[in-house]
């Protein structure tokens, strides 16, 4: 099993960032698919049309997002655990520095979770909020 951590810097507040990776509707429009989820501790979510799938572990407003989370090719009732950080950027708190820490990965799919948080998250993300 391997771990991955990916840094991300935005140039909108937190609550933004967490309002986006909580709301269906922004998901949905980042994933360009369907999802079904919804922000409640306990909660479990799917994504991409089923090929993720997971469970809400913890949420702490605009700061923290804790997730059971699996690729549908995984063993059943395999998961990895996501962390996911929010923290007011350094030049104040019209920014965000995000940190998402992802373990229990099965090996062989490493670099396609990694790129998958990046390119259709993040970049979609910073997109979205035009830079």
């Amino acid at each position: 099993m391997a771990q991955i951590e990916i840094t991300s810097h935005f140039m909108v507040p937190p609550r933004i960032i967490y309002q986006c990776l909580n709301d269906p509707e922004r998901l949905t429009a980042l994933m360009q698919s369907p999802v079904q989820y919804k922000a409640e501790i306990g909660a479990k979510f799917v994504l991409f049309g089923g090929a993720v799938s997971g469970e809400i572990i913890d949420l702490k407003v605009n700061e923290k997002i804790v997730y059971k989370w699996r690729f549908n090719s995984w063993p059943e009732g395999k998961y990895s655990h996501v962390e996911i950080t929010l923290t007011e950027g350094e030049d104040g708190d019209d920014e965000t520095d995000l940190t998402l820490i992802q373990s229990d990965i099965e090996q062989k799919d490493i670099m396609r979770t990694e790129n998958g948080w990046k390119m259709i998250y993040f970049e979609r993300m910073k997109k979205m909020f035009g830079y």
